[in-house]
């Protein structure tokens, strides 16, 4: 049976603590990936050109893959991961519906929106960058960040070119 880092913090934490800064920022940063892999997913039905919607699928698998292997991760620190809320994902739903409604040029708005939520990830990623992490994990978590950094470039050079 492998030893947790939930088992050592145990340890060092008065038991009054729920969370630590450590599984904030990990629920977080899978919570972004979340709603970023929603975002791309809308933004895949809306490329009604076909010409971006086969790489938006794509980015939004590897955002829901982040997404799960993180809340496994947070699932092994005997924590609950953050479930998605209905409500939430249901507004952010309607509300780039009506976007999209109005909006003549709706697949760039949802982008616009696809690169707030890779800045959600930088940031989240950020907050967890500054815990003590494993290699493996601080690995992974760097490279998501700079992957999100590359996807806001390419939506910000789709947006000028």
């Amino acid at each position: 049976m492998t030893k947790s880092r939930n088992d050592d913090r145990a340890k060092k934490l008065p038991m009054d603590i729920l969370r630590d800064d450590y599984l904030v920022a990990l629920n977080d940063l899978m919570q972004a990936c979340r709603e970023a892999a929603l975002c791309y997913a809308r933004a895949a039905e809306q490329d009604r050109k076909g010409t971006r919607s086969e790489r938006l699928r794509d980015v939004a698998s590897r955002r829901r893959d982040s997404a799960e292997d993180f809340a496994e991760m947070v699932a092994k620190e005997g924590d609950i991961p953050a479930a998605p809320s209905d409500e939430k994902e249901l507004l952010d739903d309607v509300v780039a519906q009506v976007k999209t409604a109005i909006s003549e040029k709706a697949l760039q708005d949802l982008l616009r929106n696809c690169a707030e939520k890779e800045a959600a990830i930088v940031a989240a990623a950020d907050a967890l960058l500054k815990q003590d992490l494993e290699d493996h994990l601080r690995e992974k978590v760097a490279a998501l960040k700079s992957e999100a950094q590359e996807q806001m470039a390419k939506i910000g050079q789709a947006e000028s070119g």
